[in-house]
């Protein structure tokens, strides 16, 4: 006995728009002095730990994704 399927229409995966914005540029560092270095270092980490969870926050959209 032979079943053919049709095809299911997919669900349209929904990133919302705050997930899809790029990372922020990082600052240019100027001098090498201590009292330079140390704020713009803050600035990147948080820069970074912020597109870091938004790229784990889209990861965990399209791994909950429904297959077909």
């Amino acid at each position: 006995v032979s079943m053919m399927l049709g095809c299911q229409p997919s669900m349209p995966l929904v990133i919302p728009p705050n997930l899809k914005a790029p990372c922020p540029p990082l600052q240019k560092l100027e001098s090498g002095q201590g009292k330079d270095i140390l704020p713009i270092m803050i600035d990147d980490r948080r820069k970074y730990v912020d597109c870091q969870q938004r790229h784990a926050a889209v990861i965990s959209i399209v791994d909950k994704k429904p297959s077909m």
